[in-house]
């Protein structure tokens, strides 16, 4: 990720215990992106961070090229928006509040270059996130046009279990973190208040059949009602 303008500001710095100096930060992000953090900051005798927090447009392909480490996917477009607050004490490393929007997400295969996921916009109303409790609340999840090319192999595997990318040796030590990973002692709970899909496509073919069909889905919707990852 590159910054094409980053500016930093502290005021009124102090050391006397509780005292708040002021922080500003902007910057400038790939294509038209920007960052904004304005707020306090409290150093002594514990560091507290209360912001404003801003993301306009980030261009999720400067990710791609953490993204084809782990699997054979590349994205085509997207832009990552933000805007709430981002708080941090000893109690709760991170506390953000915000509204997120992703529009005009592209994703393909490399494997054959075809279009994979993908949607007009996706909105996450009223993100609550907190470290300290490991809990992520969305009051409302917004979903606009999406699409899904889904393929069932002739050995009834699908086209996203080819996308992992297993280049990479696994070393002993690795093995041994990927196998404390695969039972985390504190799973991140998410709890969604309401999900709305609106004119989404899916192209579903299924290969594994005797007589192989493919069926093209439009315009479909739907809204669904409170659902948490711990119920």
């Amino acid at each position: 990720l590159e910054f094409q303008k980053f500016n930093l500001t502290l005021s009124d710095v102090s050391n006397i215990p509780g005292s708040k100096a002021g922080l500003s930060i902007d910057a400038k992000l790939p294509e038209s992106g920007a960052l904004s953090v304005k707020g306090d900051l409290i150093v002594l005798p514990d560091v507290i961070l209360s912001t404003a927090l801003s993301i306009d447009n980030l261009a999720l392909e400067s990710l791609q090229p953490w993204i084809e480490a782990a699997a054979k996917i590349q994205l085509k477009d997207g832009l990552f928006s933000l805007k709430g607050t981002l708080n941090s004490s000893p109690d709760n490393l991170a506390a953000l509040s915000a509204d997120i929007d992703i529009a005009e997400l592209r994703i393909s295969d490399t494997l054959e270059n075809e279009p994979l996921i993908g949607w007009k916009n996706l909105g996450l109303e009223d993100a609550q996130f907190s470290l300290a409790d490991n809990k992520l609340e969305l009051s409302r999840v917004v979903l606009k046009e999406p699409f899904a090319r889904i393929i069932i192999e002739k050995d009834s595997t699908t086209n996203f279990q080819a996308l992992g990318n297993a280049d990479a040796p696994m070393t002993e030590t690795t093995q041994e973190n990927t196998a404390e990973q695969a039972e985390p002692q504190n799973p991140l709970v998410i709890q969604v208040g309401e999900t709305r899909v609106t004119n989404g496509s899916v192209d579903f073919s299924d290969l594994s059949l005797p007589l192989p069909f493919r069926a093209l889905v439009s315009e479909f919707g739907g809204q669904i009602g409170a659902i948490a990852s711990n119920s």
